[in-house]
């Protein structure tokens, strides 16, 4: 049987990931802190972070 992780492992987790909104389509994308570009995941822009 599977068990949950710890809640302090999960929510250190997600607070590493940065929240951009994508130009074109103003979806929501997670991203790592270092990336300096990313692709939106439902309309597939090119998105720069800096």
């Amino acid at each position: 049987m599977e068990s949950d992780p710890p809640a302090g492992v999960e929510a250190e987790l997600r607070s590493k990931r940065m929240a951009y909104i994508c130009w074109n389509d103003g979806a929501s994308n997670f991203v790592e802190p270092g990336w300096e570009w990313f692709t939106c995941w439902r309309c597939g822009a090119l998105v720069y972070t800096t």
